[in-house]
């Protein structure tokens, strides 16, 4: 038997489209809802709070911005042409949350700081644009994929100790990680 829930909210975008979405209970009776997309944020709501987002978390501009090409306004035609956020995955905890976008970076926010706070550490900066990415059940490893078509696995350690500092950007995987082309090896 199927039993539907009564009370809907609804939480509109002024977007084109949506590429990810998701939702993480922070409470007994409350949760956080996300909303990745195409124009390169990803939206998050309380579902305690109010309509709007508590956060927009941006990313840069894409590495392949195609509309440098066509002649149009980039501000106009921008989503048409970008993927924007395609990969958005929870952590370990229920306020690390984590973005990949056609910006080519892997970011890793805290939905739970004051705005303008909740960015917590680039995770990765590769040379294409994040089209896929997944965690293992225990969070142990993240498999990055990007639009060059190579997997990347990166051994996941505690971002928590990057909560007090300032935003870092790491340029190269670590010798831990295991970048893998149109093959997949597996150890």
């Amino acid at each position: 038997e199927i039993t539907w829930v009564t009370g809907v909210q609804t939480c509109a975008l002024p977007i084109l489209d949506i590429n990810e979405i998701s939702l993480m209970p922070n409470s007994p009776s409350h949760c956080y809802l996300t909303a990745s997309c195409t124009d390169g944020n990803t939206y998050v709501w309380d579902s305690a709070q109010e309509e709007k987002p508590i956060h927009v978390l941006g990313h840069g501009k894409s590495i392949d911005d195609q509309t440098q090409y066509d002649g149009e306004n980039k501000d106009d035609n921008h989503e048409r042409v970008d993927s924007g956020v395609k990969f958005a995955a929870w952590g370990r905890t229920t306020d690390r949350f984590f973005t990949g976008s056609s910006d080519g970076v892997v970011k890793a926010w805290n939905v739970r700081a004051p705005p303008g706070e909740e960015h917590v550490a680039d995770v990765i900066t590769l040379s294409g644009g994040i089209s896929a990415g997944v965690f293992s059940s225990d969070h142990s490893r993240l498999l990055i994929g990007d639009a060059t078509g190579k997997l990347n696995v990166l051994k996941c350690g505690d971002l928590d100790e990057f909560e007090d500092s300032p935003p870092r950007r790491r340029q190269q995987p670590r010798s831990e990680e295991r970048r893998v082309g149109k093959e997949c090896l597996c150890s």
